[in-house]
C-alpha cells in the first residue's frame, strides 16, 4: 500500500534545518464526548483545510509563514487503558513542545485536553512550575466548570474546573449560554473567575458596554496566557 504523505500546516514547506518557531500539534482525543462523535477527527481536518487559506496576512502585511518556521508535528498516539492514562500520555506528548524555544498551538480533539495542557504549559520557562502565573481565556458556549459529568470528573464538561484545580491564577470565560445552577455557583464563588455570558455580549442594550468591559480585562492580563477556543465558541 502506497504511505499517505502527511499534510502541514497551511500547506507550508518546512525548513527542516532551522529551529522551530511555531509548532502545530494535535491531539486527536474523542475521550469523553457526549454529544455526537468524530472529534478525533478535527485535528487533521483543520490542517487539510488549512491548505485552502490565503496566506497574505493584513496585519502583517506580507504572506504567511512571515519569517516564521512552522513545523508541523506528528499526531499524538492515543495510548493508554484509561482516561487517565490517556490525558498523561497526551501531556508527555506536548511538554518537548512547552520548553520555551517555540509557539505552540494545539488542536484538539475536545475540550477535555485543556488539563492536559495546563500540566504540560506548567514546565515553560515563564511558568517554571507555577501555574498561578497562567492566565487562561476560554472562548466557549458552556462553561466547563461542573464538578463531574456522568460520574466523570475528566469529561469535556469539567475541563475548565479542572484547570482551576492545577491552580491557574485567572480564568476569563467568553460567550457562555448554557451551564448549570453548579456552575453558576461556582462563578459566583471562585474569584478567579470572570465570565462574559453571550446574553450580555449580544443585548442590543447592553452589548457595548459588555464588550468594553471584556476588552478592558483583556488589555489588563499580564503574563502568560494561554487561549481555548472550543468549536460551539
Amino acid at each position: 500500500m502506497e504511505a499517505v504523505e502527511r499534510a502541514n500546516f497551511l500547506g507550508l514547506e518546512e525548513a527542516v534545518d532551522e529551529p522551530v518557531d511555531i509548532a502545530i500539534l494535535s491531539l486527536p482525543s474523542e475521550l469523553t464526548t457526549s454529544f455526537g462523535e468524530g472529534t478525533r477527527l478535527g485535528p487533521a481536518a483543520c490542517i487539510e483545510v488549512s491548505n485552502q487559506v490565503e496566506l497574505y496576512d493584513p496585519v502583517l502585511g506580507e504572506d504567511l509563514p512571515a519569517d516564521c518556521n512552522l513545523h508541523t508535528a506528528e499526531p499524538w498516539d492515543v495510548t493508554g487503558d484509561s482516561l487517565l492514562e490517556q490525558l498523561d500520555s497526551m501531556v508527555d506528548h506536548l511538554r518537548p513542545w512547552f520548553a520555551g524555544d517555540c509557539f505552540p498551538l494545539v488542536l484538539g480533539g475536545e475540550h477535555g485536553i485543556l488539563p492536559s495542557i495546563v500540566r504540560a504549559a506548567a514546565d515553560h520557562p515563564d511558568l517554571d512550575g507555577e501555574t498561578s502565573r497562567l492566565s487562561i481565556v476560554q472562548i466557549d458556549a458552556h462553561a466547563d466548570l461542573r464538578e463531574e459529568l456522568g460520574g466523570d470528573r475528566w469529561s469535556h464538561a469539567c475541563a475548565a474546573a479542572r484547570a482551576l484545580d492545577l491552580g491557574i491564577g485567572e480564568l476569563l470565560q467568553v460567550g457562555v449560554r448554557a451551564f448549570s445552577l453548579e456552575e453558576a455557583e461556582v462563578i459566583e464563588r471562585d474569584q478567579r473567575i470572570s465570565t462574559w455570558f453571550a446574553r450580555d455580549l449580544l443585548s442590543p442594550s447592553a452589548g457595548a458596554s459588555a464588550w468594553e468591559s471584556l476588552l478592558d480585562a483583556l488589555r489588563a492580563l499580564e503574563g502568560p496566557v494561554h487561549l481555548t477556543v472550543d468549536i460551539d465558541g
